[in-house]
């Protein structure tokens, strides 16, 4: 291989961002691509924090945000923080 076929490889390749994951005051650094969905970041998290899979709400900039969407979708960038948040139930009247 050429020495410029190697660097249309590390073109191609997109670096990890680290996002922050933070729940109560305890944080939870992730590693992530750009272009991957957040489900398995939230699942990695959830572990972390030892709550119940499906327990957690996240938000970024005060916006809900969901496991299918990505970071580049929500214009994230490197050192980004999201808040996770218990999810309620119930509040409607009887």
């Amino acid at each position: 291989m050429t020495a410029s076929g190697d660097e249309d490889h590390a073109a191609d390749v997109k670096p990890k961002m680290s996002l922050t994951i933070n729940h109560d005051g305890i944080q939870c650094t992730i590693k992530q691509r750009p272009g991957m969905t957040l489900h398995k970041a939230f699942e990695a998290a959830e572990k972390r924090f030892i709550v119940q899979p499906g327990t957690l709400r996240f938000t970024y900039e005060g916006q809900r945000i969901h496991g299918h969407q990505t970071p580049a979708e929500l214009d994230m960038e490197d050192g980004d923080m999201i808040d996770a948040h218990l999810g309620q139930t119930g509040g409607g009247r009887p």
